[in-house]
C-alpha cells in the first residue's frame, strides 16, 4: 500500500512541478512544501497539509495540482474542524482551479465537491473571520526511513514535522540507524512558515570476507582480490553476490544481504574438485608405474649379466646343452623383463602427464554473477586397456 501511495505522491509531484520554473529557488521550495503537504494529507493531518499546500500554492499560483490539492486538503480538514473559514477556502479554491482550468483535468471532481460544499455552507451562518495572531511555523520533512527529528531537544517521530514555533534560532537535528546524522540551525520568522528538508546519508556498511589462501574474491563480478584480504570490502547496503573461486576447487557463489552502516563478516570454505583428486592420483599411479619399471629394469640388467658369465664359457670350449639352455632362458628373460621395464617407464610418463594436464586444466569457472550455481568446465580422465599395453585418455566437455 505504501509504494502504491508514493507512486501517487511522486506523480503528483511530477505533475505539479513540470515545466520551466520562473524561479528555482521558489520552485524548489515549493516543492518541499508540497512533499510535506501529501505526506500530512495520507497521514490524515489536515490542518498540516492545508498549511503545507497554502504556502506552496503562494509560491506558484499557475500549478492547477497544487490548487486542487490545496482544496482538497481543506475540504477534508472542514469534515473535522467544522470551521466555516476553511469551507469558505475550499470553496473559493475549487472555483479558482475551475477558472485556470478551463477544460479537463479534474474539472468533474471539482464540480462535484462544490455541489457538496455549496450545500453544506448554504446550511450555515457565514462569518468572515480573520486571523488576530500570525504565528511562525516550521515544516521539516525527510525521506530518511526510521528518521527522528529533534527540535531544540525533543524529539518526533512522525514526518513531516509541522508546528507553531517561537520566532528565532532554533536547533534541529536528524537522525536515523544506519545513516549519518545531521544538525541545522534554523531562523523562524514570525507569520511565515519555514520549510526544511533534510535528507542523511548512509553509513558505510563493509563486508570481511574469510576464505582459502590464494582464492580470487568477486563481489557482483568485480574482482576484489585474493584471499587473505587486506581490509574488509565496502559497499552499500542491500544484496549482494558474492563468488570465491580458487583452482583444485569447487567455486561457490553466494547471495548476501549487508547490513547498513556495520561489518558483516562471511566465512566460505571450498571443496576440492573431483579432477583434483583424480589427478593426484594419476601421480601415485606414475609412481607406481616408475618404480615398477625400475625393479624391472634392474631385473632385466641381472638376467643379462647371468647370460654374459654363461656365454664367457664358450671361450674355455664347449659347454653342456644345461649351460645352453640356461643361457638362452637367461636371454629371453632379460628381454621379457626389459620389454616390462619399457612399458612400466611409458606408462609412469603417460600418468605423469596426464597428471599434469588434469592438475594445471583443473580451473572451474563460477556461474554468472546472480545465478547463485556453479558453471564449470567438465574434464575427465580415462585408462583404457589395449592389447599388449594401455593408454591414457585425457579430454572435457564445456
Amino acid at each position: 500500500m505504501k509504494r502504491v501511495v508514493y507512486g501517487l505522491v511522486a506523480a503528483m509531484l511530477a505533475s505539479a512541478f513540470a515545466g520551466p520554473a520562473r524561479a528555482g529557488d521558489a520552485v524548489e521550495e515549493a516543492r518541499i512544501l508540497f512533499t510535506a503537504g501529501a505526506q500530512a494529507y495520507e497521514a490524515g493531518r489536515y490542518a498540516d497539509a492545508v498549511d503545507a499546500f497554502r504556502a506552496a500554492h503562494a509560491l506558484t499560483p499557475e500549478r492547477p495540482t497544487v490548487l486542487f490539492s490545496l482544496a482538497q486538503a481543506e475540504r477534508r480538514h472542514f469534515t473535522v474542524a467544522r470551521d466555516p473559514a476553511v469551507l469558505e477556502a475550499a470553496i473559493t479554491h475549487f472555483r479558482s482551479y475551475l477558472e485556470l482550468v478551463p477544460e479537463g483535468g479534474r474539472r468533474a471532481d471539482v464540480v462535484a465537491a462544490l455541489g457538496e460544499l455549496q450545500a453544506i455552507a448554504a446550511s450555515l451562518e457565514q462569518k468572515n473571520i480573520e486571523a488576530s495572531v500570525s504565528k511562525a511555523r516550521l515544516l521539516i520533512t525527510t525521506q530518511t526511513p526510521g528518521a527522528v527529528i529533534t527540535i531544540d531537544g525533543t524529539e518526533r517521530t512522525t514526518v513531516p514535522v509541522i508546528e507553531a514555533i517561537a520566532a528565532g534560532k532554533h536547533a534541529v537535528v536528524v537522525s536515523a540507524p544506519g545513516f549519518i546524522g545531521e544538525t541545522r540551525e534554523i531562523v523562524a520568522v514570525e507569520g511565515a512558515i519555514l520549510p526544511v528538508e533534510i535528507n542523511l546519508r548512509e553509513r558505510p556498511s563493509f563486508l570481511a570476507v574469510t576464505a582459502p589462501r590464494g582464492a580470487s574474491i568477486q563481489v557482483d563480478g568485480r574482482s576484489q582480490g585474493e584471499a587473505p584480504l587486506v581490509s574488509p570490502i565496502e559497499l552499500p547496503s542491500g544484496a549482494h553476490v558474492v563468488t570465491v573461486a580458487k583452482r583444485g576447487h569447487d567455486p561457490r557463489t553466494l547471495r548476501v544481504m549487508i547490513e547498513r552502516g556495520g561489518t558483516n563478516r562471511l566465512d566460505v570454505s571450498l571443496a576440492t574438485t573431483r579432477q583434483r583428486r583424480v589427478s593426484y592420483g594419476l601421480v601415485v599411479g606414475a609412481g607406481v608405474a616408475f618404480v615398477s619399471g625400475f625393479a624391472l629394469a634392474v631385473s632385466s640388467a641381472l638376467q643379462e649379466d647371468a647370460a654374459q658369465r654363461l656365454l664367457s664359457r664358450t671361450e674355455q670350449g664347449n659347454i653342456d646343452l644345461g649351460t645352453l639352455e640356461a643361457y638362452e632362458s637367461a636371454r629371453t628373460s632379460r628381454d621379457v623383463l626389459r620389454t616390462g621395464a619399457i612399458g612400466s617407464f611409458a606408462m609412469s610418463t603417460v600418468f605423469g602427464v596426464a597428471a599434469i594436464a588434469t592438475y594445471w586444466f583443473d580451473n572451474p569457472t563460477p556461474g554468472p554473477a546472480g545465478s547463485g550455481e556453479t558453471a564449470r568446465m567438465e574434464r575427465f580422465a580415462r585408462v583404457v586397456p589395449m592389447p599388449g599395453g594401455a593408454w591414457i585418455g585425457v579430454g572435457g566437455r564445456f
